[in-house]
């Protein structure tokens, strides 16, 4: 496959890792054989691993690229259709396994690319349905707030209205009340007047009948 696909890309090892699995399963069984059988060099510091991930996933697949006598017993163990069409051509590899094995990785690589974007579509949808929510909301309490404002003010010029009114109709009041004590004390001064005329006229009435 040449650079095509180097042995650490991610999507070629999550493809063929059912074979990458089980071909160090077969390294490590070879350990317990009789006689034993030694393990690729480059796999001695994975062997105590209980799960592979990227390092020693490209380490497997690396040593079973350079060991066609590894290949051979890893494929000689698996059942036809048991780890996919990927994993069991790059195990058997028959004539134009490299180019039929890259057109599936790339395949791979462009429905997880389309599942990405979709995704990457699908939140950017939720944000802006969020966005729009907040939005909405936030309108909804500004045209609450501008009504209550509208609300206010008009109290307070009825308000206003109701004090200049109160203020015009004690006004009245206070001048009704001035006016009245004026109207008192011209009737006082009247009362005071007409008694002392009253007395006058007592007075003669007395001489008159000495």
């Amino acid at each position: 496959m040449g650079d095509r696909h180097p042995h650490d890309d991610p999507v070629a090892l999550e493809l063929l890792r059912p074979a990458l699995e089980r071909a160090f399963v077969t390294v490590r069984s070879g350990l317990r054989a009789s006689p034993p059988i030694d393990p690729p060099p480059s796999l001695r510091p994975f062997l105590r691993f209980t799960r592979l991930r990227g390092r020693a996933l490209a380490a497997v697949r690396a040593a079973v690229d350079g060991d066609d006598e590894l290949r051979t017993r890893v494929a000689d163990a698996v059942d036809d259709g048991e780890l996919g069409p990927a994993a069991e051509l790059w195990l058997e590899r028959p004539d134009g396994w490299d180019v039929a094995l890259a057109d599936l990785i790339d395949d791979e690589r462009a429905t997880r690319d389309r599942v990405r974007t979709d995704e990457a579509e699908l939140e950017l949808r939720r944000r802006i349905e969020a966005l729009e929510r907040e939005r909405d909301r936030l309108v909804d309490e500004r045209d609450a707030a501008a009504e209550e404002v509208r609300v206010a003010r008009i109290e307070v010029a009825e308000e206003r209205i109701r004090r200049r009114e109160a203020d015009e109709r004690a006004a009245e009041v206070t001048a009704r009340i001035e006016a009245l004590g004026g109207r008192t004390t011209s009737a006082e001064e009247r009362a005071r007047s007409a008694e002392a005329s009253l007395g006058e006229e007592r007075a003669r009435v007395r001489e008159l009948k000495a």
